[in-house]
């Protein structure tokens, strides 16, 4: 027989509180596995009320001090929303105020980067795994763009051939952060890298006006997925990241020094 959703004395409350959700047009599949931890906790607690109070709140998020803030956070919001219902058919449950019981998130300062470093990523930059394509060309570019000039990743991705103006050593952002758009000065040196990138690259893309810059080995725009994927393999392969538990730097982190060191240099 399959296990039921639900095991403790509040178990209809749950699934008719799923129901109401439904019948209001919101999707409830994410709800049930959080709603279950309150559940089976429930069951643990050997609680035999008709609503959850304050004490019984405080010991359930005490019980998530293990988890990540975020996974913390969402458990104690759905059980939030359901005593927001049960308190129509029970006025004195007890509904947890926003931020009840809220675990301060643990702040994860940018790596910065050295010289030797960026010298060891872009290096491993050049030995992905490409079958002759562009790849290993783009994200050697890509990230010592990020690097050189401070853009944000999406700023890179979501440049066009129209926004790069190397005669004039220029870079048009258009939707930056707030939505503004701004032009980005770049270093000779850059520009040279740019350039000698863009050669290569006419030669497996498309050369329309609102095609991206910098392209995957399929022609196509860069996205986070498959840069963060590449991104990763870099930094194994340079000493920059370990096993599980030791993740090392973030793509975005690339943007925190902003250098005009030579690009010819530092890929060397």
């Amino acid at each position: 027989m399959q296990e039921p959703y639900f095991l403790s004395v509040l178990a209809s409350r749950f699934s008719d509180f799923l129901v109401f959700r439904e019948l209001g047009g919101l999707d409830s599949k994410n709800q049930i596995p959080l709603l279950r931890h309150f559940d089976r906790f429930l069951v643990h607690e050997d609680f035999q009320g008709r609503w959850p109070i304050r004490e019984l709140l405080e010991r359930y998020a005490a019980s998530g001090k293990h988890l990540q803030p975020g996974t913390h956070e969402n458990r104690i919001s759905v059980v939030r929303q359901f005593c927001f219902y049960l308190r129509t058919f029970e006025p004195e449950c007890f509904v947890p105020e926003p931020g009840f019981a809220r675990r301060r998130r643990t702040l994860r300062l940018p790596h910065i980067y050295t010289k030797e470093e960026i010298q060891a990523v872009l290096r491993a930059a050049r030995d992905l795994p490409s079958g002759g394509s562009i790849r290993s060309k783009t994200y050697c570019t890509l990230f010592g763009l990020l690097y050189s000039t401070g853009l944000r990743c999406g700023e890179a991705f979501g440049l066009h051939l129209t926004d790069v103006d190397l005669a004039q050593r220029l870079l048009f952002i258009r939707h930056g952060k707030f939505r503004k758009s701004r032009w980005v000065p770049i270093a000779a040196s850059t520009a040279a890298v740019l350039q000698s990138y863009l050669q290569e690259r006419m030669r497996v893309a498309p050369a329309a006006p609102e095609s991206p810059f910098l392209v995957t080995s399929h022609g196509e725009r860069l996205y986070h997925s498959n840069a963060d994927f590449a991104f990763r393999w870099v930094l194994k392969h340079c000493g920059l990241r370990g096993g599980k538990g030791c993740p090392g730097p973030r793509l975005h982190h690339l943007r925190y020094v902003l250098s005009l060191l030579m690009f010819s240099v530092l890929s060397k």
